[in-house]
């Protein structure tokens, strides 16, 4: 199995939310995987970056000094124009599309005469808000050596930044939006002090606030148009009356899934009788599943079940059932007419 195959094995968002991947007793293998991009743009392989209007909403501030948040917060205005430079660098980046110069395109002076398979990505900043609150706390202390206690005075302050942006896919021939979406990403900020001055902001963590809202929407788009690689944790069982499940788990750390898939056979064999081979059909399961033998997986995991009901085996069940959705876009958002395509690689580390 070539590692390709191996990096689009996993459903990751379902997976980690259904909790019955972390969390469960076993061993635990960290996984490199490949997630498909919400919508599907195989036909396309151009992109350009186009105008985003407005200048959010404004600064607001529940302090009385709020023309040191004017001064020390960029504006609407140079956050939009930084955000757009990052996301086409980040688009750039992935060679997944072309890259064209929107003005250039827009002028008819673009040396890409042929504005087929061209997207447009062009909105508007709907809300760029910063909140900053002092919250000053009486505490009462003891000391220790008097063994009297006193009144202390902390102060705090929670600053908040917000950005909302909506973003349309447009296709730059035929002007259809094929996707619409709204991002909001909201960042915050906590300072304590024995004094006003040491729980101040200052305006470089402002700053970082939006900087971190912008990042965080610049990697939504990128996982809204382009396949992208997440991280996740896989947990395999191990049972002492079956040393073979360890043996298969440390197959699995080095990549060896083909190889494991076989040792969780052997153990499912030669086991047969054992009350947690149970374990062993689980651990075959994953190794099915994640090697795109959905068929083995299914009659795997079933069996697993069976033996011992569970909800964590009834929801790898259902995680397969989704999987196999995720390769099928997967396979969709693949252009094999393109070229593309170096091979994904994909690690495993123990936890």
């Amino acid at each position: 199995m070539n590692s390709k195959c191996l990096c689009n094995l996993i459903l990751l968002s379902a997976l980690v939310g259904s909790g019955w991947i972390a969390g469960c007793a076993g061993r635990n293998v960290s996984i490199l995987v490949t997630r498909p991009a919400e919508i599907n743009l195989s036909q396309y392989d151009r992109i350009t970056i186009g105008e985003i209007r407005g200048s959010g909403s404004g600064i607001v501030s529940r302090l009385s000094d709020l023309g040191k948040f004017l001064q020390g917060v960029e504006s609407g205005d140079a956050w939009i124009r930084r955000f757009a430079a990052e996301t086409s660098q980040a688009l750039a980046r992935t060679d997944r599309f072309k890259l064209l110069d929107y003005e250039r395109l827009k002028a008819g002076r673009s040396r890409e005469g042929d504005n087929t398979n061209v997207i447009l990505i062009s909105g508007g900043l709907l809300a760029y808000d910063y909140d900053e609150e002092e919250i000053n706390e009486d505490v009462k202390k003891k000391n220790r050596k008097t063994d009297k206690g006193n009144t202390v005075r902390e102060y705090k302050r929670k600053g908040t930044a917000r950005v909302e942006v909506q973003l349309r896919v447009v296709d730059w021939r035929t002007s259809e939006i094929l996707a619409s979406r709204n991002f909001s990403r909201r960042e915050t900020i906590r300072t304590s002090g024995k004094t006003p001055e040491k729980a101040s902001i200052d305006n470089a963590a402002r700053r970082r606030l939006f900087a971190e809202c912008r990042a965080d929407i610049v990697r939504a788009i990128e996982r809204m148009i382009v396949p992208y690689t997440e991280r996740m944790n896989v947990s395999f069982e191990t049972a002492k009356e079956m040393p073979e499940l360890e043996h298969g788990f440390r197959l699995v750390q080095a990549g060896n899934w083909d190889s494991a898939v076989d040792v969780f056979v052997a153990a499912v064999e030669t086991y047969s009788d054992l009350p947690e081979v149970h374990k062993a059909y689980y651990n075959l399961g994953l190794s099915c599943m994640y090697t795109d033998q959905f068929d083995r997986a299914r009659t795997a995991l079933q069996q697993a079940n069976a033996r011992k009901s569970s909800g964590k085996y009834r929801n790898a069940i259902l995680e397969l059932d989704r999987r196999m959705e995720e390769k099928r876009r997967l396979d969709e958002q693949t252009r094999t007419d393109r070229g593309t395509g170096e091979d994904d690689t994909a690690t495993t580390e123990e936890q």
